[in-house]
């Protein structure tokens, strides 16, 4: 087992490595997290440091950063969507004034449709979810396998029977898509 250096040092491998990683973190990161871009980097440049460290062996291949990459990237939405989630948990309002505010007719439409949305999606199985959620955001279905991992035609299926899904639970709230 042969010590290697940390991320960050002067060593040409971890140039090539860091470059190679910017790369690919830009290819796998959806548009909502560009300003987590060198974060997700340094993350990626230190695990594989310390995987090499534990584990030696030559300097990885392109391919093998590529994936590094990838999963450091779908790391960083499942901890923004958890904290999310957590922080909507802590926002919620108490049943007695969620019920008072279900009730008066302040909401605007926009809002209603909102949350209409949302609950439809919290009903969803978790792969149409996300698949829909990455499709809503902008990204076609070549993005949605790429982040997800998927063959294209998967997450064709994923989006196509999420959307179906979403409009008919939709329908079912009377929310008209």
């Amino acid at each position: 087992m042969r010590d290697r250096p940390l991320a960050g040092s002067d060593s040409p491998d971890d140039a090539w490595i860091r470059s190679v990683l910017v790369d690919a973190v830009a290819r796998a990161c959806p548009r909502w997290l560009d300003t987590e871009r060198e974060d997700i980097v340094q993350t990626a440049m230190t695990k594989l440091s310390l995987h090499l460290r534990v584990h030696g062996g030559p300097t990885p291949s392109r391919a093998y950063l590529a994936r590094s990459a990838y999963h450091a990237v779908v790391d960083e939405v499942r901890r923004q969507w958890r904290r999310r989630e957590i922080v909507a948990l802590d926002d919620a309002p108490s049943p007695a004034l969620a019920d008072g505010i279900a009730r008066a007719d302040e909401r605007s439409d926009g809002t209603r449709v909102a949350h209409a949305i949302r609950d439809c999606l919290d009903g969803a199985a978790a792969p149409r979810r996300v698949a829909v959620l990455l499709y809503l955001e902008g990204r076609g279905p070549s993005e949605v396998a790429q982040v997800l991992g998927l063959v294209r035609k998967q997450a064709d299926n994923l989006v196509h029977r999420g959307l179906a899904d979403l409009r008919d639970c939709l329908r079912g709230k009377g929310v008209e898509p």
